[in-house]
């Protein structure tokens, strides 16, 4: 279990959300919530979105094992770490719509902070700014946001990145 899968499903179920969408932004693909959340009903399957942005750990192809309404992209390139523009294009070009388009009532965030520069594994290199401006983009579409912290394991880019994501929430 996980806890993103937790409370996507509590929000459909016991909170009757009509559209929960599971945006996860670490380097690891996320087989796990993928896998839990297909496991739903069919008529409930309808009410979830995951959109998974990976930079390495997954496969890039879209799953047929867990029939889920899933959108991911794929950040790998081995020529070259995805950074904040990266992140800023693919944000602009394919999330936001995306989000616009299910029109979700939650937004629930995997906010692994492992995609930082600084971090161990080395997959991307996203700046405090980087999570900033990906919080205000989700911010200002003024859908309400949970963010459950779910990796990152250098201290100093945690903290810098936490701190940058509150900063954004909070217009600070």
């Amino acid at each position: 279990l996980n806890s993103v899968s937790i409370g996507a499903v509590y929000a459909i179920q016991f909170l009757k959300l009509d559209r929960v969408l599971v945006l996860d932004w670490d380097v690891h693909r996320s087989e796990g919530t993928e896998q839990i959340l297909g496991q739903s009903s069919n008529e409930d399957k309808e009410k979830y979105r995951l959109i998974d942005i990976f930079a390495a750990f997954g496969k890039s192809s879209n799953s047929t094992s867990a029939p889920l309404n899933c959108h991911l992209i794929d950040m790998f390139n081995r020529n070259q770490l995805a950074g904040d523009d990266e992140y800023f294009n693919m944000f602009d070009k394919n999330i936001l719509p995306d989000i616009i388009q299910f029109q979700p009532s939650l937004i629930l965030i995997s906010a692994g902070f492992d995609a930082a520069q600084g971090e161990a594994e080395q997959c991307a290199q996203l700046t405090p700014n980087g999570y900033f401006q990906m919080t205000k983009k989700l911010k200002e579409l003024k859908i309400p946001l949970v963010f459950i912290l779910e990796g990152g394991y250098q201290q100093q880019s945690l903290v810098q990145s936490i701190r940058a994501t509150f900063e954004a929430l909070f217009d600070i």
